[in-house]
Order: C-alpha cells, then structure tokens, then sequence
C-alpha cells in the first residue's frame, strides 16, 4: 500500500522492541535484510527505525509498473559500499 507507514511512537520504544520490529517488517514486507514497499514513507520510517539501532542502511528505487522502493540493512554496523537515496 502507498500510504504504508510506521507510527512515529512506535519508533519511540526501547531498542529490543525496535530490532522486532524491524525483524516484522522484514518477516512481512522484505526478505534477508531487504524491506521492500511501494511507500516512499514507509522506507523513510525504515531508515529511521535502522539508524535508531545503530544500523547503516541504503535506499534504492526501481521504475516498473510502479515505484518500487527497497531499503538493504547492512550486514554490519559499517557503512554500506555504495548509498542509493530515492528521490
């Protein structure tokens, strides 16, 4: 769904609940380290949420059909190699 989001309170709980929330998203809407949604805001609240437990993260956008959003969690708490910011 475009309107897809995370409440900004939800991004207001401890560390723990964080990561299982994070652990969710990725269980529903991704795979591996991936979340994957056609909501631009649900990928900005991604990035919020992953920067929030000290995680680096990349953006990338893909044109189909549709606007196509993925956010990749590093597999470490190094920077990615390369940054994608979608627009």
């Amino acid at each position: 769904a475009r309107n897809k989001t995370i409440p900004g309170w939800a991004l207001e709980y401890s560390p723990r609940f964080l990561q299982n929330l994070l652990d969710g998203l990725i269980d529903s809407d991704g795979y591996g380290n991936k979340v994957t949604s056609i909501s631009g805001n649900l990928m900005a609240k991604c990035g919020e949420l992953s920067t929030k437990l000290g995680l680096y993260f990349t953006v990338s956008m893909q044109k189909n059909k549709e606007s196509f959003n993925c956010l990749k969690i590093c597999n470490s708490r190094a920077p990615c190699k390369k940054s994608i910011y979608a627009q």
